[in-house]
């Protein structure tokens, strides 16, 4: 939980308490070109490396909300990239409170 700046700040200026936090995790993968798969293998591969990240590295409590995938869809586009705008308004609807990303 973030609270403001009136109520306290650590040294990275973000005051943050001893309440236990659960985080909503968005997975997001990209790829900018297709493989001529259904789904990528590179795309496969980045949601495995990202399932051992949160299995081994992440220690908070967590539950996986939705993942995210654009498959065959160039990062500068982000008018084009559907997966990617669905996952900006669950951020600003406050389901999600955390983004992994490789």
């Amino acid at each position: 939980m973030v609270k403001n700046a009136k109520e306290g700040l650590n040294k990275g200026g973000v005051y943050f308490s001893n309440e236990q936090v659960s985080w909503n995790i968005g997975i997001y993968i990209r790829l900018s070109v297709a493989d001529g798969n259904d789904v990528s293998l590179s795309v496969k591969n980045q949601e495995k490396i990202i399932q051992f990240f949160l299995k081994n590295e992440f220690k908070e409590p967590y539950k996986i909300y939705k993942k995210y995938v654009d498959d065959g869809i160039s990062g500068t586009t982000d008018n084009e990239r559907f997966a990617f705008q669905e996952m900006i308004h669950d951020i600003e609807s406050g389901k999600i409170n955390c983004v992994i990303s490789k």
